[in-house]
């Protein structure tokens, strides 16, 4: 039996045109580049071949070149079949049909599976994770480590196909420049954040996340990168230098403990754990995805034959506190927990839940 679908939640507001044209534009230049690659891809390929056997660098132009010409094609399968999901649902006569998000659900496990599959296998990648059982039965808010352009496909990737998670994320709200995003996340419920917003606007943004968790249920979860951005050596000491302008000292010292992540913007999560005191706490961290940063570091070969590892595990609601400074210092505490997890994750991983294929260069 399928599950009771939920409608979006109305936690953004956005002029109906604006939207139109976003995604006019978005989807014809996805089309349009994907059809160019694909042309091209005889001419890419060979070059590829020979700048990789030129410059010895483990053909990483040509990885890239697939990478991107994979995930375009990956991103019109996400447009036809949300498209076919509108139709054959019939919500193009206006109304909100039974169960839609149900299978626009199983299309992002889908999809992102898709995604990270091939990057499994076009960069020779050894992926262990450990964990993935743990967002099950009951409702969950899941904080993860942000280091690479992947890392946000492990938790949908893994836990929908296995267990049928379903996953709300708070995302930045550039992404929605992301056609199969902007569609998907603007039908179920997710929430696009404006990361500059300031004063009354940020004000919203936090209420908007608490809506997004009210009626979260078990067997679901809410997903933030509490960092709020992929973290890199220079952007953690631009946060401290901030911080120590800024005069809070148990942060100041928090994020100064932190080898390699970025300190925890405490806003969102906050949010997400006080207005939920009755949702487990999910921490996820990884290791050996600093290799997909950026497209510097792709164009460096640096991910090519890598062995990347991942644990997530669970922390019961009622082993966290409720009063504000409490739960504060807490939390900071936690994601220390998370900076040592990833020193751990360094070393092999035993007994992993799941292990990638890796292929070899």
């Amino acid at each position: 039996m399928l599950p009771t679908p939920r409608r979006p939640l109305a936690v953004q507001a956005e002029p109906a045109g604006r939207r139109a044209v976003r995604r006019i534009l978005s989807v014809s230049l996805t089309v349009l580049t994907a059809v160019a690659l694909v042309g091209l891809l005889p001419v890419t390929v060979l070059l590829g071949l020979l700048v990789g056997i030129a410059r010895r660098r483990r053909f990483a132009l040509l990885r890239v070149t697939l990478a991107i010409t994979w995930m375009l094609l990956t991103e019109l399968y996400g447009i036809a079949v949300l498209a076919g999901i509108w139709w054959l649902t019939g919500w193009w006569r206006g109304r909100r049909p039974p169960h839609y998000d149900y299978w626009t659900h199983r299309l992002q496990g889908r999809w992102t599976g898709l995604n990270l599959a091939a990057f499994e296998r076009i960069y020779g990648i050894d992926l262990q994770v450990d964990g993935t059982d743990c967002l099950r039965d009951r409702p969950a808010i899941l904080l993860m480590r942000h280091t690479s352009m992947i890392d946000t496909l492990i938790p949908p990737a893994l836990m929908i196909p296995r267990d049928d998670v379903r996953m709300r994320y708070v995302l930045k709200r550039e992404l929605l420049l992301d056609p199969c995003l902007d569609i998907a996340g603007n039908r179920t419920p997710n929430l696009f954040v404006d990361r500059s917003a300031r004063g009354l606007e940020a004000g919203a943004q936090l209420d908007a996340l608490q809506a997004l968790v009210a009626d979260v249920g078990p067997n679901e979860a809410t997903v933030l990168f509490p960092e709020g951005t992929r973290a890199t050596p220079a952007k953690r000491a631009r946060i401290i230098e901030k911080l120590a302008a800024q005069g809070d000292a148990e942060l100041l010292e928090a994020a100064r403990r932190l080898r390699h992540l970025l300190p925890l913007r405490l806003g969102g999560a906050m949010a997400l754990l006080q207005a939920r005191p009755d949702a487990d706490l999910v921490l996820g961290a990884h290791h050996g995805f600093e290799g997909l940063a950026g497209f510097r570091q792709l164009l460096g070969g640096d991910a090519v034959g890598r062995r990347m590892t991942v644990r997530f595990w669970r922390i019961d609601a009622e082993e966290r506190p409720t009063e504000p400074a409490a739960l504060r210092t807490w939390l900071l505490a936690r994601w220390e927990e998370v900076d040592r997890a990833v020193d751990a994750l360094a070393g092999p991983l035993k007994n992993p839940s799941r292990t990638g294929p890796g292929v070899g260069d």
